[in-house]
């Protein structure tokens, strides 16, 4: 995660919003891995230890890790998207509350979802195309049983990762991610080589990793200064519905994603068995590649929540368009380094089984290039979803993985079904992409004339750059700088002396204190001036990444008896509406309303 910030460091990414969301997505491409990891893992494994039609077998159920996702992606999309949403209004007792409801109900369905999938086992694996009565039947099943058990987990470790960025506390994520993968290599080798294990062993291993997982991340709890603790009482269960609700395009994102792999594997089954084996490969790849797609769409999605609750239509222009450039980046690299060791990626994951090494090449080409396409749509569907466009955000998914995707395999089936298969793959992201225009168009009511009607917004969304106040303070004179525009721009709107003359102060106060102890040489510091306004009310927002510094709690215990000490918090805290802080991301954020 480290590199990932210098490297964006060293290409000039200077301003916090920028940094922002490139931590976000540092910790959002960890949470999004960990529920694929042990799939991952055991593709490699199994691919390099067993036969061609154990491989094939593997193909065959992959599909469920969708399933397994589904109830993680519901509950986590739902909570991060209404976490940041209060967040962004400095709400911590309804963020906890969101997540505490979360999390138990995450444990409880999960526990009856690993349930009915042992109950309905048999079911499940006709589905899944494997043959009734073989050995590779009787071994799919065993691990399919013994993967269940450590659903609970796979749901909990999404959860907890994601709400490390929002809690300061993001290299977490990274830890648990290690833990995971060391324990499940470490512990296939070993069932393989030294006991001769089979795909029950490996189901078993995998189950336990996870839990490892959920051990590295609950120790989070044990810090203070956190913003997230469990919640017993007083639960508002009513707003679990709204929850699942927000959620549910995720939901979806993973039910069509099933029914598409499902689609897929039935057609490649036609086809022959080396070529089942043959996409397992990219499937393997894809959990990866998913987990850099999706750790864009949710660092998207946080950060739009966050300022959709501030109505920043600035804001959210800017991570819109940082996502957008930073999806090309990312997948059309992966598609680059895909497919110039496309073969060497086939040779690791299949070993000797040389049948299969075509349709893994032709299944690698044609889906890394497919996903660069996928990202975008992603992103839009992931906007929607944090715009609070639930079903248009759904409408997305369900053409893409579906209609989109029967109709293009349809089109491209002829005398060489192996690699059209695959082509037909790619044209189904093709075709949403190419239809996003149209999206935006009935969304608006409108043809597309500027950037702003991108964002989907009504026009009385936010407010006018003339009544908006922006400014980054880097050092000390420019946090004087920062008090002399303030000034002039309260004067622009008519705000009483009084009010210009404490909204000043403050930010010169709480700028000088950020700059002289927060600021690291080391580090790229920022504070964050902002002033909205609108009639009868000013709004000032503070943000910094300096340390931890709550300006309200120093407020309680300042000393009555030296008034000249922090004049400029007690005298905005007497004038002041409201004035709430929180510190997520680490960021100290103050918002203050006169």
């Amino acid at each position: 995660m480290q590199s990932i910030e210098k490297f964006f460091r060293k290409i000039h990414v200077r301003d916090l919003d920028s940094q922002l969301f490139f931590k976000s997505f540092s910790v959002f491409f960890f949470s999004t891995l960990t529920s694929s990891l042990g799939m991952i893992v055991d593709g490699l494994v199994i691919g390099n230890t067993m036969n061609v039609s154990s491989v094939a077998s593997y193909g065959l159920i992959s599909p469920m890790n969708y399933a397994f996702a589904l109830i993680g992606s519901l509950l986590n999309s739902g909570t991060m998207n209404m976490c940041a949403n209060a967040l962004g209004r400095n709400n911590k007792q309804e963020a906890n509350s969101i997540f505490s409801m979360s999390f138990f109900t995450s444990i409880i369905i999960s526990i009856a979802f690993a349930a009915s999938i042992i109950i309905f086992v048999n079911p499940i694996m006709t589905m899944l195309r494997i043959p009734v009565g073989t050995e590779l039947f009787e071994q799919s099943r065993g691990y399919l049983i013994a993967f269940v058990f450590g659903l609970p987990a796979i749901t909990c470790t999404k959860l907890l990762a994601s709400i490390m960025q929002l809690d300061s506390d993001p290299k977490r994520a990274v830890y648990s991610v290690v833990v995971i993968t060391s324990v499940n290599t470490i512990g296939d080798l070993v069932c393989v080589k030294l006991f001769n294990a089979n795909l029950v062993a490996i189901a078993i291993v995998t189950a336990i990793s996870y839990y490892a997982g959920v051990f590295v991340l609950m120790l989070h709890f044990l810090k203070k200064n956190i913003i997230f603790r469990f919640v017993f009482r007083k639960l508002e269960w009513n707003r679990l519905p709204q929850i699942l609700k927000r959620g549910l395009p995720k939901a979806i994102s993973r039910v069509t994603s099933t029914v598409s792999s499902l689609y897929i594997n039935m057609v490649l089954v036609e086809v022959a068995t080396a070529a089942v084996a043959g996409y397992s490969v990219f499937n393997s790849l894809r959990f990866a590649l998913n987990a850099i797609v999706f750790g864009v769409g949710q660092a998207m999605m946080f950060l739009t929540s966050l300022y959709y609750g501030e109505e920043n239509k600035r804001a959210l222009l800017k991570i819109c368009k940082i996502s957008f450039i930073s999806q090309l980046f990312f997948t059309g690299l992966s598609f680059a380094i895909m497919t110039f060791l496309s073969e060497d990626i086939t040779v690791i994951y299949l070993g000797k089984n040389a049948e299969a090494y075509s349709f893994a090449n032709a299944a690698i080409f044609w889906g890394a290039l497919g996903t660069i396409f996928a990202g975008i749509n992603i992103l839009l569907a992931d906007y929607l979803q944090a715009t609070k466009r639930i079903w248009p955000a759904n409408l997305v998914y369900i053409l893409e993985n579906v209609v989109y995707l029967i109709l293009a395999v349809n089109l491209t089936w002829n005398d060489n079904p192996s690699e059209n298969v695959f082509v037909g793959i790619f044209l189904s992201h093709v075709f949403m992409t190419v239809t996003i225009p149209i999206f935006i168009i009935i969304q608006n009511r409108r043809m597309i004339k500027s950037p702003e009607d991108l964002l989907m917004m009504d026009k009385n969304f936010g407010v006018s750059p003339e009544d908006e106040f922006l400014m980054m303070v880097h050092n000390q004179s420019e946090v004087i700088e920062a008090s002399i525009q303030i000034s002039n721009f309260c004067k622009k709107k008519n705000v009483s002396g009084r009010k210009t003359y404490i909204l000043a102060m403050v930010v010169e106060e709480l700028g000088t204190n950020a700059v002289k102890h927060g600021f690291k040489e080391e580090e790229e510091n920022y504070f964050s001036v902002r002033i909205i306004y609108k009639p009868n009310i000013l709004t000032l927002i503070l943000r910094d990444n300096c340390g931890y510094f709550d300006p309200v709690k120093r407020y309680k215990f300042l000393n009555d008896s030296d008034p000249e000490s922090n004049i400029g918090i007690r005298m905005v805290m007497e004038m002041a509406k409201d004035v709430t802080f929180s510190s997520a991301c680490k960021l100290n954020n103050v918002i203050i309303k006169i």
